[in-house]
């Protein structure tokens, strides 16, 4: 702004000193002509006056007289007396005697007018100036008095009253000057004000606005400025909102997103990515895609999805499989225009659990399909053989039918475990919690299937503190969670052996646990034992179903407990569940 300032402020003095220049230079022409023209007026009516003077002695023709009043003028200049016919009368000319009539303002002079001339003076080698005028009495011309000056004499250019001017012009063009480079400042000083204020924005200061006290047009101009900054902000605040929630949302979605440049560099990967491919974030983002995913067919997609991309159809997609430990993902990679840009979005979908689903619904249904399937085939051929006949045979019928029972009850408990397991899995299940004796609760349940563990000769111990608190459960849940697990201990324990049902405290919980002496379970089985179906090869020739754990694992996890299982081979296997304390709050409902 000091730039401009300086060219307004230049631009305005050269302009006055340009103007006053001319002035200058017109006023002290006209007044040197003014002077001149003044000095010539003032000489002739000196000439007049001595010509009035030596009238007198020239019609009387005293020549004598004539010369001692032309010696008397003193610093008059030359002074000359010239009869009508030419000839010189008195005093001394300056240009040759002989010829005076020849002279052009002598000739005017003696027709009875005034006359002037310049010329140079060849005694002095100068310019002089001559002024005539026609000596007359009445209507008779007795001459004409020639009066001759050095130029020199006359008034000069440079004169006080041209320097008093000059003077003033000075002093007037330098205020008038000082006055015009301020004047400037009026508008460059709210421009760089304005100036400064745009930068300020420039720099992300939205919130910067510029001064409207100033005169109308830079008001105006400032009202403008503060409009467009008011609503640059809005929209800068909008689209700093939309990328933040897109920010937000990209950083929060499940699946993986990476955006690649023309260039083949990644611009961006999101969290869920990031954790999918191993990488590290701010290292992805200075490297190649190649170098990033590091898997052949996903680089095939990036590099060919302009060629296959087609909106038609829906998006090409590869199943691969990336990370330690290896997940499943569907890679999908569209190109999307970003002006002269071509960008590539990768989608990378994690399909691990889908899979997992996918396995599970399969196991179930193969699982379901033949707990279902051998009894049902039981029932057929128990129902053909006595459409075949053995319905005559009483004792026969009864014994087909019996076993039929049997068949119908373990399709009913398949069923009804089944619908457990639903409604356990959806938390369709309404649990009444009330405080519940621990001990009490295990005692029953050792009573309920001791008749089941006397023909094995089956020790049940129990072992319960007698200052644990109460628990806050459900206790017809719990018990059919104890049940399925005392059950197991006794249907896998030796003859003659011991199980341990116990509970403690810890921390927070109580602890109940099922020990037996049995064969033990595996250690990579022990994590699945909860899965529907899933039975240990030691139990494969069991006719159970296979989802009593599971049953049992959804309920614990209903309470806020957790349930898993410890065992070593030939050593044993303990299940453990944790269960709440009933809340120092705990009010019984009316």
């Amino acid at each position: 702004m000091n730039r401009a300032y300086i060219r307004l402020a230049s631009g305005y003095v050269l302009l006055i000193g340009v103007v006053f220049l001319i002035l200058g230079i017109y006023l002290v022409q006209r007044i040197s002509d003014a002077q001149h023209d003044a000095w010539i007026d003032e000489q002739r009516s000196s000439t007049e006056m001595l010509g009035s003077a030596l009238a007198p002695a020239t019609r009387a023709g005293d020549f004598e007289l004539l010369q001692d009043q032309i010696d008397q003028l003193g610093n008059s200049g030359q002074v000359a007396v010239v009869a009508p016919d030419g000839s010189l009368l008195a005093g001394e000319p300056v240009r040759n005697p002989d010829n005076l009539s020849s002279e052009p303002d002598i000739d005017t002079a003696l027709a009875g007018q005034s006359g002037t001339a310049t010329f140079t003076d060849p005694s002095q080698g100068q310019t002089a100036q001559s002024f005539t005028e026609p000596i007359v009495a009445g209507s008779t011309l007795y001459g004409a008095v020639v009066r001759t000056i050095p130029a020199s004499d006359a008034p000069g250019t440079w004169t006080p009253l041209v320097q008093l001017t000059v003077l003033l012009l000075v002093v007037c063009a330098a205020g008038i000057a000082a006055v015009s480079a301020f004047m400037p400042r009026i508008i460059t000083h709210p421009m760089a004000e304005l100036t400064s204020v745009a930068r300020r924005v420039a720099h992300g200061d939205l919130d910067a606005r510029a001064d409207t006290d100033t005169w109308d047009e830079l008001a105006e101009l400032a009202a403008a400025f503060n409009e467009m900054t008011g609503e640059l902000r809005d929209q800068v605040q909008a689209i700093d909102f939309e990328r933040a929630r897109l920010e937000a949302i990209l950083e929060h979605l499940n699946d993986g997103i990476l955006i690649v440049n023309p260039r083949g560099a990644v611009t961006l990967i999101n969290r869920a990515a990031e954790g999918l491919l191993a990488v590290d974030r701010q290292r992805a983002l200075i490297r190649t895609y190649a170098e990033v995913v590091r898997d052949h067919e996903l680089v095939g997609l990036i590099r060919n999805c302009h060629r296959i991309y087609d909106p038609e159809l829906p998006l090409p997609s590869r199943f691969i499989e990336l990370g330690r430990p290896r997940r499943a993902v569907q890679a999908f990679a569209y190109p999307i225009s970003q002006g002269d840009n071509q960008l590539v979005i990768v989608i990378l979908r994690d399909i691990t659990e889908l899979r997992k689903t996918e396995t599970v619904r399969r196991d179930f249904v193969a699982n379901v399909s033949h707990d279902l399937r051998t009894p049902i085939a039981s029932l057929k051929a128990l129902v053909d053989t006595l459409l075949a006949g053995a319905l005559e045979d009483e004792t026969v019928a009864r014994d087909f039918l019996s076993r039929m029972e049997v068949e119908v009850d373990d399709l009913a408990r398949l069923v009804e475990e089944l619908l457990e397991l639903s409604r356990a899995e959806s938390r369709r299940i309404e649990l009444h919690q009330i405080p519940a004796d621990i001990g009490n609760l295990l005692r029953r349940v050792a009573a309920r299937l001791r008749p089941h563990a006397e023909p094995k000769t089956i020790t049940l111990q129990i072992s319960v503190p007698d200052d644990l608190p109460r628990g806050f459960i459900d206790p017809e849940r719990i018990e059919q969670v104890l049940v399925n697990l005392l059950h197991n201990a006794i249907k896998f324990s030796p003859e003659s052996s011991e199980i341990r049902l116990g509970a403690r405290l810890d921390e927070d919980d109580i602890e109940i646990s099922v020990s037996d002496s049995g064969p033990g379970i595996p250690p990579d089985e022990l994590d699945r034992v909860f899965e529907r179906f899933y039975k240990t090869e030691k139990s494969r020739s069991d006719t159970g179903s296979g989802l009593g754990l599971a049953i049992a694992r959804h309920l614990v996890q209903l309470h806020g407990g957790r349930i898993w299982a410890e065992s070593e081979p030939r050593g044993g296997t303990s299940f453990r569940l944790t269960i709440p304390i009933t809340p120092d709050d705990y009010q019984s409902p009316e």
